[in-house]
């Protein structure tokens, strides 16, 4: 029993610097690419963080005006759960995530394998306690080794396109005005993708009761189009299609739409539909909440 287990621990310390091997192989080849994926990573958590104090800010404000509560705080813990994934796809690829902790484990294991070699010679349960050690500290190692693998065959595999977010300029999707009034909407785009978007086309419609003075489409450069009831997309709906040529990655525009809200209580969906010339059609929704 002594020489079976001498055996596992001895290809236990193999298994471990073979491990060590990769994992520093590893990190040597992509540390560019992880360098670029880290940037981009820190700047989207940063962008994630001041987009939810926003929220906040708002949510704070909007309390006394009888605002969605609900709504607003499913947006917030959205955007929490995006930060702490951004949070664990960072320490995954940070020098730390990457090198450190799986070698750290590995050599946790070699050194339970040499204390096992070297003394507990006439002990095989004591041995047999330090193998289940050295396998739980490499099995620790191997999955830290593994969430940066993950995380850099998804950066590497992913395509390099355009994607949008669309939220009112406060980050929300919900705004609320009051009936009969005559507002500006501002929609604002962001292109959170990984390349830049080009020939776009934003149409955002608006369902019956709504009212866009055409001197709003001179103002702010979009065209008025009625969809007529026999069309498959929002039929009945009146539509403002802005065109734009380029939008970087990063980087976002606000449109703005003259609007005069119905004179009846109610929550309308705003339908969004982009056009762009890589990714073709994406959807979105918008709300506008409606009352006295």
């Amino acid at each position: 029993m002594t020489d079976a287990i001498l055996s596992i621990l001895t290809l236990i310390a193999a298994l471990n610097i073979a491990l060590i091997t990769v994992t520093i192989a590893v990190y040597a080849i992509s540390t560019s690419f992880l360098g670029s994926e880290t940037r981009r990573a820190l700047w989207r958590r940063d962008r994630r963080k001041a987009e939810l104090e926003m929220k906040l800010k708002t949510l704070l404000s909007e309390k006394k005006k009888g605002i969605e509560i609900q709504t607003i705080e499913k947006e917030i813990e959205k955007y929490k759960k995006e930060i702490s994934g951004l949070e664990v796809k960072l320490e995954s690829l940070s020098l730390r995530g990457a090198v450190l902790y799986p070698c750290m484990c590995f050599v946790l294991a070699l050194i339970f394998i040499l204390i096992g070699i070297v003394t507990y010679l006439d002990y095989p349960i004591a041995r047999l306690y330090l193998v289940a050690l050295a396998f739980g500290w490499v099995f620790v190692g191997v999955w830290s080794l593994g969430k940066t693998l993950k995380s850099i065959e998804a950066a590497a595999s992913k395509p390099l396109l355009p994607e949008f977010k669309v939220s009112y300029e406060t980050y929300l999707k919900i705004e609320k005005c009051k009936v009969g009034e005559l507002k500006i909407l501002e929609v604002m785009v962001v292109n959170t993708g990984d390349d830049l978007a080009e020939d776009m086309e934003l149409f955002i419609y608006f369902p019956e009761g709504f009212v866009l003075p055409p001197e709003g489409a001179s103002s702010f450069g979009y065209l008025l189009q009625f969809q007529p009831p026999e069309r498959r997309t929002y039929p009945n709906h009146m539509v403002a299609i802005f065109k734009l040529d380029l939008l970087h990655i990063d980087c976002y525009r606000v449109f703005y739409i003259s609007v005069e809200v119905p004179k009846k209580e109610e929550t309308y969906t705003i339908p969004v539909i982009i056009m762009e010339r890589k990714i073709g059609r994406t959807q979105h929704e918008l709300t506008l909440e409606v009352t006295q």
